[in-house]
């Protein structure tokens, strides 16, 4: 199918259902255009790559939308909340489909959300160049936010049992296993996948540092939040461009009183894994991730 080459304002809907095809992929894994580095982790979820898409037919006015792009169980909901209280703007809501990690754009819903009302909204989607191509065009800049992917590994085994959906791809009878069965599964098979996210948009940030014009992005981390949640907004806001003075309708929410945290412990994962899961662990977590974001390196990786 090809997604049409001029289009009118008020075709705009039409072709943008037309790109949203040309993106969709059978929902059995990663999805478009891995980036080199991260292939390896990505590439047994891959079956198949879409069309190139004319993504220039999507460029309109931005509204001071705030467009964020995280690893799961950062408190990213919790920051979305605050924002939306803060600026007062539209509930967020979803311009991706699927889980985590097969996370793609769906560009009907981006078109009806982000050129209609001020939304704060967050994704998960994938560290590949089709998805930067599609927020160039709604966009200069985005916030990336970040997490130990320890601790992301851990609070996602504990997500999946609180939120069971039929069609994750998880082993039969995994609801029956007990605490260490699953985490040991997901240290194999889930681990490399959140690895290949985090450094596949670093890597994407490096690039787009180095070109002109090329997409501003900005790296916050989970440990910003817990140290300074007041000043890990007004840095967001000042990316963004919008006045600080929004603040003034700002109200902390501890950790306790959130519904999007459940411990809000950066290093639960040094009590909760068995020595033998930390030293797995140190193998496929890369120190020099760990230390750029100051992250406790494991004892035997020093």
């Amino acid at each position: 199918m090809e997604v049409a080459k001029k289009l009118t304002i008020a075709g705009l809907s039409t072709a943008l259902v037309i790109a949203s095809a040309s993106l969709y992929i059978i929902h059995t894994g990663f999805a478009i255009k891995p980036d080199a580095t991260a292939a390896a982790s990505l590439r047994p979820w891959t079956v198949a790559q879409s069309p190139e898409v004319n993504t220039s037919a999507l460029q309109y006015p931005p509204l001071n939308n705030i467009f964020l792009v995280t690893i799961p169980k950062s408190a990213s909901e919790h920051i979305v909340l605050l924002l939306t209280k803060t600026l007062n703007y539209k509930p967020p809501s979803s311009y991706a489909r699927y889980h985590f990690p097969n996370d793609e754009f769906d560009l009907p819903k981006m078109h009806a959300l982000f050129y209609r009302d001020q939304r704060i909204v967050k994704s998960h989607l994938l560290p590949t160049e089709n998805n930067v191509e599609v927020y160039r065009r709604f966009t200069d800049r985005l916030v990336l936010h970040l997490r130990d992917p320890r601790q992301v590994l851990l609070s996602w085994v504990y997500h999946l049992d609180s939120d069971k959906q039929a069609d994750r791809p998880l082993p039969p009878n995994y609801y029956l296993w007990d605490f260490n069965q699953k985490l040991n599964w997901h240290i194999d098979q889930t681990m490399p996948k959140i690895i290949a996210w985090i450094t596949g948009w670093l890597e994407i940030k490096q690039r787009e540092d180095k070109k002109p014009g090329g997409l501003n992005i900005f790296v916050t981390t989970y440990d910003d939040l817990l140290i300074n949640e007041r000043d890990l907004l007004v840095k967001i806001l000042v990316f963004n461009g919008i006045s600080t003075r929004a603040l003034d309708n700002y109200t902390h929410l501890p950790p306790e009183s959130s519904p999007h945290f459940r411990k809000a412990n950066p290093n639960e994962w040094k009590s909760a894994c068995t020595a033998e899961q930390k030293h797995r662990l140190s193998d496929i977590v890369p120190p020099d991730l760990l230390r750029r974001f100051n992250w406790q390196v494991y004892e035997s990786e020093k």
